[in-house]
């Protein structure tokens, strides 16, 4: 099997691959796959017949090399057809297997193959895009509270939302740095941190593509917060690269609402992603009462 980096250029050629992709798993988003790619980890695809089959390369790191279920192609492969795949294409198994993949086949289909792992930190948050929207009820009146403590600081003259496009990607990039400052992304000694910046930035030049969207906030001229959505499946949305300044009380969650109603719009459902096992990132997920978890494996291929 033939397989070859990808990259934001062949955004398009892929495309068609993701059309009605029905996995709810963040990982399965085509610009998501395309803007992580960097110096220690990148995309590969090779076509098998109408199959797209994509792989992740860890230069230095052979261990973590991984395929993702493959797309397109008609009927589901089970779990036998998953082994013949991964072992035609010499990569040792899957990740990012949702748990309803195990459901439909069987976990004993599954085991005669894999060795399934829960991805602990890889299971994606789902909301309902109405609950986000309006934050009705006493579970969010914490959130209530703080969007009108922001709004009694801020007047709506001084903030200005804008779609995120060529002529303010300058400055929405000098926001991604600061916000990277902030968070230590080059102090920590960890490079999620900057690994994130820099997906971040490269989400950028794939706005407009796959119905991919992007909103600003500036404050006082200065942009101070911004996300990035996409179609991920059927009535799902994906809200990718969620920033706001830290240091403004308030914002994040007058911003999270405000993306809820300008970026996801038409979607019953939203997922925020995994809280990648930062107890942090989980508390704020949690806080915002997820109607659903989706379940992430790693199938080990035996």
């Amino acid at each position: 099997m033939n397989f070859t980096r990808i990259s934001i250029d062949d955004c398009q050629r892929l495309a068609p691959f993701f059309v009605d992709q029905p996995y709810e798993l963040c990982e399965y988003s085509l610009p998501g796959i395309l803007a992580w790619s960097s110096a220690l980890f990148y995309p590969c695809a090779a076509v098998a017949g109408e199959r797209l089959i994509l792989g992740a390369e860890y230069p230095g790191h052979p261990e973590y090399r991984h395929l993702l279920l493959p797309l397109g192609g008609g009927a589901e492969p089970d779990p036998q057809q998953l082994a013949v795949i991964a072992a035609d294409s010499g990569y040792p198994g899957y990740w990012f297997v949702p748990g309803d993949y195990l459901d439909r086949h069987g976990r004993e289909a599954v085991a005669r193959f894999f060795t399934a792992v829960e991805q602990a930190g890889y299971h994606d948050y789902l909301y309902r895009v109405e609950d986000l929207a309006e934050l009705k009820g006493n579970r969010f009146a914490k959130k209530r509270n703080l969007i009108k403590q922001f709004q009694r600081a801020y007047a709506p003259d001084r903030l200005v939302f804008e779609s995120i496009t060529a002529a303010n990607t300058r400055h929405c990039v000098a926001f991604l740095e600061e916000w990277c400052e902030q968070e230590g992304c080059f102090q920590q000694g960890d490079t999620s941190l900057e690994c994130e910046m820099e997906a971040a930035v490269n989400m950028l030049r794939l706005l407009d593509n796959l119905g991919t969207k992007g909103l600003a906030l500036r404050i006082d001229g200065v942009v101070s917060a911004l996300a990035v959505a996409s179609p991920l499946c059927q009535g799902m949305v994906v809200l990718q690269f969620q920033k706001a300044c830290k240091t403004i009380k308030g914002l994040y969650q007058f911003f999270d609402q405000e993306c809820a109603l300008r970026l996801c719009q038409g979607f019953t459902w939203v997922n925020k992603e995994s809280d990648m096992g930062r107890e942090g990132l989980a508390h704020a997920k949690r806080s915002y009462h997820p109607e659903r978890m989706v379940h992430s494996y790693e199938l080990r291929l035996r």
